[in-house]
């Protein structure tokens, strides 16, 4: 879903709480495996696509798709060759760039879905850790604290703090469920 901060905007990634609530605006995802090492991505809201190649994923110039792309990076970083080849089609109710996590739930609901597709078995919480972790990806798809949010919807209402030192790569990530 996309989501607001009832409170905390913009402190989550500097150590404050947030008191984040989903919308009823969402991003639906499409999933099928296919017999290629290929993954084919279709925005019907973009109506563009892409195509990568499993054993070279690498950023794009074209912003949107580094946020499937990290994810698919981030879940072969913790799972190596969890993920073969698959083809998914996005629509979305929500409106882009309006600052109700448009991206975090791009992002949230590709891993969710790979995870659960390819039944890869990382939980909502293992997700959160790997992909707040790689903050410093060459995608710089800013998949870290939005991210974090979209999943903690899921699981259950609450509210969390981060803390982040950039020399050191583990996130400490504080929840607290209402």
């Amino acid at each position: 879903p996309g989501r607001i901060n009832l409170i905390g905007e913009h402190i989550d990634y500097n150590g404050g709480h947030v008191l984040p609530a989903a919308i009823d605006r969402k991003i639906k995802m499409y999933f099928r495996k296919n017999t290629s090492n290929t993954c084919t991505i279709w925005s019907q809201n973009y109506n563009t696509g892409f195509s990568f190649n499993l054993s070279e994923v690498n950023p794009s110039k074209v912003e949107w798709q580094n946020y499937i792309l990290g994810v698919v990076h981030f879940i072969e970083e913790i799972k190596k060759g969890s993920i073969e080849g698959f083809d998914c089609i996005i629509e979305s109710d929500l409106p882009m760039g309006s600052g109700l996590s448009s991206s975090a739930a791009l992002e949230c609901g590709m891993a969710k879905g790979l995870n659960e597709l390819f039944r890869i078995g990382l939980t909502s919480e293992e997700i959160i850790i790997s992909l707040f972790t790689s903050i410093n990806s060459k995608f710089a798809c800013e998949i870290i604290f939005r991210c974090s949010v979209a999943i903690l919807l899921t699981i259950s209402a609450g509210v969390f703090s981060i803390s982040f030192n950039e020399a050191d790569p583990i996130a400490h990530i504080e929840f607290f469920f209402i």
